[in-house]
């Protein structure tokens, strides 16, 4: 069995194929591929600290607005608010509000627009404890409810921290 062929059994089973590369090579030939549709992929990592990164995808030119949202609905970051190609795009975030100020721990929301397109996707910040010498997290466990009120844990060797809202 090829290794294309594992791949795609792989994630038969386990999940959606991942996009298509943005480009293909053919006779010496450098093609870009449109996307089919809009989209706004999940970031990566999620949850995350120091920075993550979000992937869009636009089918033709637009005008986009990437923003950050809190829990609550308040816009704390504009990512992205002007005319971009059509293609796969892509932006990092670093947990910071349009002041420049690290924003606490907690549940964000990306939301993306473009001519009548919109999707958001939900993305947890995770800040790292000071004082912690590990600077690692060893256990993470998160719920959400639907009623806005949302709950974390997380751990390291030294410190355990939780919080509600």
């Amino acid at each position: 069995m090829s290794a294309g062929v594992e791949s795609k059994a792989f994630y038969e089973n386990y999940g959606a194929l991942p996009p298509p590369p943005p480009f293909s090579v053919a006779s010496d030939q450098l093609t870009v591929n449109r996307p089919a549709g809009y989209g706004l992929s999940q970031n990566y990592p999620n949850p995350f600290n120091p920075e993550t990164v979000i992937e869009y995808q636009l089918p033709q030119p637009a005008i986009v607005s990437l923003k950050i949202d809190n829990l609550l609905g308040r816009e704390v970051r504009t990512l992205i608010d002007r005319e971009m190609p059509a293609g796969y795009h892509k932006v990092k975030w670093d947990g910071r509000d349009a002041a420049g100020r690290k924003l606490d721990s907690g549940v964000y929301f990306c939301r993306i627009r473009a001519g009548s397109f919109a999707q958001t996707r939900k993305t947890l910040f995770v800040e790292i404890v000071a004082g912690c010498p590990c600077s690692s997290f060893y256990s993470y466990s998160y719920s959400y409810s639907y009623s806005y009120s949302y709950s974390y844990s997380y751990s390291c060797s030294q410190l355990k921290f939780s919080k509600s809202e």
